[in-house]
């Protein structure tokens, strides 16, 4: 049975939208120019300011608001702080008739989608609708097929899930932050790994309590966690809960750094009696782990995060001239002082968090766009990340990661203005989609590209999914089980040869990665043609 999860919304539903502004005809004004309809949102509800569109959110709960940001009784901000609290998963869009930096800066921390300029141009409302909506798409459709619902529907298939008594479930996360040993030449890869590891997982568990593992992505491994009470055994606590199997987690970090010679980060999400809640359990858990302080090398799992104590937000805005300086000499050096000289400022302090760096590096973006159309960049939206795209991060963890991904935006906005038939982005996608074209059997992994075209995994992902509508992992996927389709169709060729000729070594994960994909193994495949 597939459960039904709360906040997974049908396919055809259509999105809510919310304007918040004192201005009666500037409500109006967005209300007409808005082709709500044809982009699947409905014709939105008004506010006349921020309390008021607090109580509207609690009714209707809209996924896009668009809040100006000068309004008597509560003002654009205080609402965005107060509503993203409570309503993490909208989308809030600026708009202001005042281009002031510390209104972008501020906002940045509330995870604010893009901004708008009064008066709203038809055009530019389009696209930033335009750009949510796709967001807010790709999100919905990730979490449906995120390995977060795959791990709901085996736990929800498990005949001991509806016996008496009471269980509970939970969500661990191990990121993986670094590799202190190489083993020829090879990155480790959760992904690439899954039956070594759920080997190491259940060698570590203890038999009180279930875990299984699943990779969800290269860098990060979920274990989901299920402890049986009993019928008539007292409610465990939430704390004791968390702190057992904080302990197990302790032992398979211990074993990833002992066997595979690689360091992981762990958290450990709520437990909760209903197998949907695993979604709470997650978001718990990538909360904290976004949340605690980087610098603290004394654990490696945590159940709860420190209180950020840096005294202050250390002004990027100041370092915009000094950018610009460089930016005019092509001086890619100077600007990598820059950065790391910023981020060994940040480290005095002692604390940093993984949404410190996320927050910092998207005010580095601001300035950055700044400059490019001061210097009339053309491809600034696509060398530049917006504002809210927080998924580029997904491989950043370390300063280093952050500071380097800064470091691979600035140089290509350089080299944008220096070759653009060379050195841009859009040649770079180009070639690595060739390379797969023509190496699709051979390991194809986002590091090697990363490294050659110095530019973090992510950005590059993205920007291939742009440009071609899937991610380079997709693309890879996709290509070898439409190759791996046609051979099939040759009842000459063995299945475990079909494997091999498309990359898999292992005959058993290409049949489970083909029958995902198709929906029936190659054998099946094969039998009904």
């Amino acid at each position: 049975m597939n459960p039904s999860f709360d906040g997974i919304k049908s396919s055809t539903h259509l999105y809510k939208a919310l304007i918040i502004d004192d201005e009666r005809p500037a409500r109006q004004a967005v209300s007409a120019l808005g082709k709500w309809a044809e982009l699947g949102i409905d014709f939105p509800l008004e506010a006349a300011e921020g309390k008021t569109g607090l109580e509207i959110m609690k009714n209707h709960k809209p996924d896009i608001v668009l809040v100006d940001m000068r309004m008597p009784v509560m003002g654009g901000l205080e609402f965005i702080k107060a509503a993203s609290a409570e309503f993490p998963n909208s989308k809030y869009v600026i708009i202001s008739g005042y281009s002031d930096f510390e209104y972008a800066r501020t906002a940045i921390k509330y995870n604010v989608a893009d901004y708008l300029l009064k008066p709203v141009i038809e055009e530019e409302l389009d696209n930033v609708l335009r750009q949510v909506v796709q967001g807010l798409d790709s999100e919905r459709l990730s979490l449906q097929y995120s390995p977060v619902a795959h791990i709901a529907r085996m736990l929800s298939a498990d005949p001991e899930s509806s016996r008496c008594g009471s269980i509970y479930y939970g969500i661990a996360a191990i990121y993986l932050v670094n590799q202190f040993r190489e083993e020829k030449e090879k990155k480790f890869d959760f992904s690439q790994k899954a039956s070594e590891i759920s080997r190491l997982v259940l060698k570590c568990w203890d038999d009180r309590s279930c875990c299984l593992a699943i990779a969800e992505n290269d860098r990060q491994l979920l274990l989901a966690v299920k402890v049986p009470a009993a019928a008539g055994d007292r409610v465990p606590s939430e704390d004791r809960l968390r702190a057992d199997a904080a302990r197990q987690v302790e032992k398979v970090v211990e074993a990833l750094r002992t066997d595979y010679g690689v360091y992981t980060i762990a958290s450990v999400g709520s437990f909760h009696p209903k197998i949907e809640a695993v979604f709470e359990s997650y978001r718990a858990a990538m909360e904290l782990l976004n949340n605690i302080n980087l610098l603290d090398n004394s654990r490696s799992v945590f159940t709860a995060a420190d209180t950020n104590d840096m005294p202050k937000w250390l002004s990027v805005l100041g370092k915009k001239e000094l950018f610009t300086r460089a930016f005019d000499q092509k001086n890619l050096k100077s600007a990598r002082d820059i950065v790391e000289q910023y981020f060994s400022s940040i480290k005095k302090h002692g604390y940093v968090s993984r949404e410190d760096l996320i927050r910092i590096t998207l005010e580095f973006m601001t300035v950055f766009r700044e400059i490019a159309v001061e210097k009339g960049v053309m491809e600034v939206k696509r060398i530049i990340p917006q504002a809210g795209d927080r998924n580029i991060f997904s491989g950043c963890f370390k300063t280093e990661d952050f500071g380097g991904f800064i470091h691979s935006v600035f140089k290509a906005l350089v080299e944008s203005t220096s070759n653009p038939q060379t050195c841009s982005i859009h040649n770079i996608i180009i070639e690595i989609k060739e390379y797969i074209d023509n190496n699709y059997s051979e390991e194809i992994n986002l590091t090697t590209f990363s490294s050659r075209y110095h530019m973090t995994r992510e950005y590059l992902s993205k920007q291939f999914k742009e440009q071609f509508g899937l991610g380079i992992y997709e693309y890879v996927l996709k290509l070898r089980m439409t190759i791996a389709a046609k051979y099939l169709e040759d009842l000459n060729i063995k299945v475990q040869e079909v494997a091999q000729r498309v990359g898999y070594a292992d005959n058993n994960y290409f049949s489970r990665a083909f029958k995902t994909f198709y929906g029936v193994s190659p054998k099946e495949y094969r039998g009904r043609n």
